[in-house]
Parts: structure tokens; sequence; C-alpha cells
């Protein structure tokens, strides 16, 4: 294995852990409401021109350009592979509205530091991937930023069924296996069980 992939492997598990426990802990039974949800619904067209639930398409362009700057993909998978700007949209529509205000301020406030900075733009999305990544890092701590890197984050390692993870990269990218039941023996805690007597 190389070591750019070792290093994003060890990133995406310290970056994994570090996903903001409250979030996570406040949005537990909603992510049992949207598997359910997700289960008894057909899984809807994301990401067609129009489709968004939410975001509008500049919009959606925007915060997926942003998600492509924290999960890169010049050495693996990354976000756009993994589709989390759906995993954004759909929580967004359906599960977590409390966020929307703070994702449309957000989005009108990247607007305008992209106009003040680099006169003769209006979007994050049109400018080079060097001054992305400037801005970005000027960002980094801000409540946006933190809320864009969570939901990014949840949509890359998410079960594939919430809108991200498509064809299951993120799983594949940590080494997570993707199965649910498993056979015994499990492991070396139980491999003296199965020795004949």
């Amino acid at each position: 294995m190389h070591r750019a992939d070792l290093s994003r492997r060890r990133f995406l598990a310290d970056a994994s852990r570090g996903l903001p426990s409250a979030w996570l802990a406040l949005r537990l039974p909603d992510l049992a409401r949207m598997h359910h949800h997700l289960t008894q619904q057909p899984v809807p067209a994301w990401g067609a021109p129009g489709r968004w639930l939410f975001f509008t398409d500049p919009q959606a362009v925007e915060v997926e350009a942003m998600a492509a700057q924290i999960l890169p993909s010049h050495d693996g998978p990354g976000a756009r592979e993994a589709r989390c700007i759906r995993f954004v949209d759909f929580g967004l529509a359906k599960f977590w509205p409390e966020d929307r205000p703070a994702f449309r301020t957000g989005l009108r406030q990247l607007s305008a530091d992209v106009r003040a900075k680099y006169p003769g733009y209006t979007r994050f999305s049109r400018l080079e991937p060097n001054w992305q990544y400037e801005m970005m890092s000027a960002m980094e701590g801000s409540a946006f930023f933190e809320m864009v890197r969570t939901y990014t984050l949840a949509g890359f390692l998410c079960n594939p069924e919430y809108g991200g993870n498509a064809g299951r990269v993120g799983w594949k990218h940590i080494g997570f296996e993707d199965r649910f039941s498993y056979r015994p023996p499990f492991g070396w805690y139980d491999r003296d069980e199965n020795r004949p007597s």
C-alpha cells in the first residue's frame, strides 16, 4: 500500500472519530428514520438538474466544490465519487431543517467573499483549485466550514441508502467489510472453543 493511501486512511479514520459527537448523538434517531424512510420509498433521482430536494442547482454545485476540497479525489475516491452532496441534500430536505438557514447564510457569505477576494468571480466552484484551497483554509474553524465538513464526512462513510458513499467507496477506502452478519468463529477470543477435545 502506498504511503499516500495510508495517510489518507489515517485521515479518514481520525476525521470520522472527530465527527462532533453531539451532532451524531442528536441525529441518531433521525438516521434511523432516514433508513426507514428510504426502505419504504423509491430511491430519489438525485443529482439530475432540477431534481435536488433542498438545494438549487447552483447551491449544490457550490457545496459539492467545498466537499471536494475537504475530501479531494487526487489520491483515492473523494467526496465527488462518493456523491456526498446527495447525503447533504437529502438530510437537509427531510431530516435536519434546523441546519438549512446556516447553509443558506453560509453560501451567501461564501459568494460575497469570492467577489471580494477575486474580482470578476461570483462562485466558489468557478475558482482555480488552489484559490478554492486558500478560501477553505481561511474558513477553517468557522461554524459553516465545520458543518460542511461534518456532513461531507458523514456522507462519505454513511450507509449508501442515505444517499452518499456511492458504490461503497468510503467503506472500501477505509477497509470496512460490508457484511452485517458474521459466522463463527469470530476471532482470537473464541479460537479455543473450536478445537477438538
